[in-house]
């Protein structure tokens, strides 16, 4: 077979450069219009019948093509390739109707659109012991004026199957992330959820915004952080396999990201439901205890992942952590507060 060539050689912008001052006192490279000179030394190209080199510069993808073939059939190539890369451009801009999406067999049905006409989303993602259902008797009927994308767990299909270990949230969020772009392709983003809901919404937050999305609200109902703290503080909870591998295992660094920043700089509206109350069903003391040191922390451990200047947390008084969904009165003063913000 004839040899075929192809170099990438990366985004040539991706570092700013500087002008050889008239002193010549700070002279280094410098992007220029164009191409200039050869990219490949001629000796280089020995052996090649075609080289294709190509490269991002001043925002535009470039392609050089050097061929041994006759004149007419270099042009037709040149043509074809650049033919191919205009569709591969436009199916990545284009967005594909919800229907064809290919959900997988692990993931059938993603999740389920209310009140699909309104203009305003919200995003709510699953607790850990449930899916899209676990709203539709509280928060749902509250917020009929928006557009409610209920997802359902992918986390908890897996686990039904023992197919969970070794998944994160980072991984998890992608998954996620990709439904809610065909959704919704561009920010500002509203995220809820509720416990593994809201540790879920917040991973989702941090990719959506160090991609340069702008989120606006992040919702999180009694969501606990950094169970590696608390495993720590009361002895032989993770031993005892009462806390999941994926939970345990998620602290972020946020501090350099765009997501940090954003929050730092109150572009990201964090609000935290609190529970005050313990539950009254535990599967054992070791359960009881550890629901009993988040009720007693004021920002759920949360604040060793955000400052707890930029957290806005809401008491969510005399409930504990599942009563609150069998509370109207609370319901109602959870979406009185969404209804507020969202407008």
């Amino acid at each position: 077979l004839p040899r075929v060539s192809f170099n990438y050689l990366g985004r040539f912008e991706a570092a700013p450069s500087t002008k050889a001052s008239n002193s010549g006192q700070s002279r280094r490279w410098y992007l220029t219009d164009g191409i200039v000179g050869d990219e490949l030394a001629e000796k280089a190209c020995v052996g090649d019948v075609i080289t294709v080199n190509g490269l991002c510069m001043k925002g535009q993808i470039r392609f050089n093509i050097t061929s041994r073939l006759n004149s007419d059939r270099t042009v037709q190539l040149a043509n074809s390739f650049k033919s191919k890369l205009e569709d591969i451009i436009r199916d990545c801009f284009s967005i594909k109707p919800l229907i064809e999406i290919d959900y997988s067999n692990d993931f059938e049905h993603p999740f389920v659109i209310l009140n699909a006409n309104a203009n305003n989303i919200l995003f709510v993602l699953p607790p850990g012991g449930g899916g899209a259902e676990s709203y539709f008797n509280n928060i749902v009927p509250h917020l009929s004026a928006y557009k409610l994308v209920l997802f359902n767990n992918y986390y908890a299909n897996l686990k039904v199957k023992n197919l969970e270990k070794g998944l994160s949230f980072e991984t998890l969020a992608c998954l996620y992330v990709k439904y809610i772009k065909l959704i919704q392709s561009n920010g500002p983003y509203n995220l809820l959820g509720w416990s593994f809901g809201g540790v879920l919404s917040f991973e989702i937050s941090r990719q959506l915004n160090n991609g340069g999305d702008e989120i606006a609200n992040l919702f999180m109902i009694d969501s606990c952080f950094n169970l590696e703290k608390a495993a720590a503080e009361i002895h032989g909870i993770r031993e005892m396999g009462i806390v999941d591998e994926i939970s345990y295992s998620y602290l972020p660094y946020i501090g350099n990201e765009a997501f940090g920043l954003n929050i730092v700089n109150m572009n990201v509206n964090i609000v935290l439901f609190k529970a005050n109350k313990l539950d009254n069903a535990y599967r054992s003391n070791a359960e009881l205890e550890l629901l009993k040191h988040y009720t007693d922390t004021a920002f759920n451990y949360l604040d060793t992942i955000v400052n707890h200047k930029y957290i806005q947390v809401i008491e969510m008084h005399d409930e504990s952590h599942s009563s609150w969904i069998s509370n109207k009165e609370q319901i109602a003063n959870i979406c009185n507060y969404l209804v507020r913000v969202l407008k």
